[in-house]
């Protein structure tokens, strides 16, 4: 495999001599020779080769000097014979391995064995810390999906979980700033975004004044126009690594830091874009790697906040069906203390011919138990009770006569309606009379 090889030595012959051993177009090995310490560190500032190999002393100081710059590169130090004791000082320090320069340059023939075994347990190393730090991340991540579920269901609003929420994803993105928030409908459908978590990023009194006047309620934005309002509109990531040069982007306010990355996270659930997550000015960019580790926390996020709004939604119900329930206990109360002053006896028979509504006149002058209506019989029981108790007299003679055939009807009929009158007179088994008027309602029943 092609191998880049930086050799920092001074010493023109034994540089020549090394890079003839290593140096092999077949297998696109290459050496890339300079004599300083200033070069070498202008050089690593440029590139980044497979491995470095250091004289133990260069032009402007030692192999020691170099190894700040390294920046992860393995380095092996070539020291001179009788110089051994360096070579164990250098491996202390971080350097990799080292090779002794003999004088007949006989470890040359050794060297690229040696340069391979370096790179190979470097290559290992390197792939054991990438997966013990992406172990660690996924651990990091079911922590913040676990405490993200914790907030969730402690907090009776949005606030406290989002901006616990909105430091999780900071952390595990290395985002300077960022911000969480409801997705809103507003009344002609379009998308707006209700801010629950903002890292405070306030530059001024009048700044932090606005920032503190909407700490509760929810700072809006709803600028279709901007990086913001992108993944609003789209439903998609948003991702920049030159936020300043998008095109996509909408500037910030004077005195505002200025976006270098950003990357805009929507959050679904069952369909429904439900919140959004902005991250921004992470040093070395965002990806869609990002994107795609932090989906599971999104997606427990995206269901936590629809399970929120469906218990807000039932507690609206309940609050509205409370509500109503007091004003109906209300109107009823009204309505017994209305029917309860007058003079006349009432009675409501609904459509199905039961007696939901009397009062207690009613009561008394049909003399009555109330334990009989209490039950909301059937308008027929009632008839039948007073016919057993001989209320209408043999035959129904203490009926008007042109109402007789339809008292008598409503002890079988349930309905009652055979020439139902609108106005009959009748005796009591008293000896009052009474007149018994009937008006007919639109949804079926009457009023008696």
């Amino acid at each position: 495999m092609p191998i880049t090889v930086l050799l920092i030595e001074n010493d023109h012959a034994h540089a020549q001599a090394v890079a003839d051993a290593l140096a092999d177009p077949w297998s696109g090995w290459r050496v890339d020779v300079v004599q300083s310490q200033a070069e070498a560190i202008d050089y690593l500032r440029r590139k980044r080769p497979d491995i470095v190999l250091a004289a133990q002393r260069t032009v402007g100081g030692s192999a020691y000097d170099l190894l700040q710059s390294l920046d992860g590169v393995p380095a092996m130090i070539l020291v001179r014979m009788g110089a051994e004791t360096h070579a164990a000082q250098a491996m202390r320090y971080g350097f990799e391995d080292f090779a002794v320069q003999d004088a007949a340059l006989e470890y040359l023939l050794a060297l690229p064995a040696q340069i391979d075994t370096v790179l190979e347990r470097c290559s290992s190393a390197r792939a054991r810390q990438v997966a013990e730090a992406m172990l660690a991340r996924q651990h990091r991540l079911l922590q913040a999906i676990s405490r993200a579920q914790a907030m969730f269901i402690a907090s009776s609003g949005p606030r406290a979980a989002f901006d616990a929420l909105l430091q999780e994803l900071m952390s595990l993105t290395q985002s300077a700033f960022g911000l969480v928030g409801q997705v809103v409908r507003a009344d002609d459908g379009h998308p707006f975004l209700r801010v629950h978590a903002m890292t405070d990023i306030s530059w001024d009194e009048t700044s932090r004044a606005r920032y503190a006047q909407h700490a509760d309620e929810g700072m809006v934005f709803d600028n279709p126009h901007s990086l913001l309002g992108a993944a609003l509109v789209s439903g998609e990531p948003v991702l920049t690594n030159d936020a300043l040069q998008d095109p996509r982007s909408a500037g910030t306010p004077p005195g505002h830091p200025p976006l270098s990355t950003y990357l805009g996270l929507p959050i679904h659930a069952a369909g429904e874009l439900v919140a959004l997550v902005g991250l921004a000015n992470r040093s070395e960019g965002y990806t869609a790697a990002d994107v795609e580790f932090l989906q599971p926390l999104l997606n427990t996020i995206g269901q936590l906040e629809m399970a929120r709004r469906a218990e807000l939604a039932r507690c609206k119900v309940e609050a509205e069906l409370e509500r109503t329930s007091m004003l109906l206990a209300d109107k009823t109360r009204a309505l017994e203390a209305t029917l309860a002053s007058v003079s006349q006896g009432i009675t409501n028979v609904d459509a199905e011919g039961r007696i939901r509504v009397y009062n207690r006149r009613y009561l008394e002058l049909l003399d009555l138990p109330e334990a009989l209506l209490q039950s909301q019989p059937q308008f027929e029981e009632v008839v039948r009770f007073q016919t057993a108790r001989g209320d209408f007299g043999p035959g129904f003679q203490y009926i008007e006569p042109m109402a007789r055939g339809y008292v008598a009807s409503q002890t079988e009929t349930p309905d009652g309606h055979v020439n139902m009158p609108a106005t009959y007179v009748r005796r009591t088994h008293t000896g009052r009379y009474i007149e018994v008027r009937t008006r007919s309602l639109e949804q079926g029943g009457r009023v008696r």
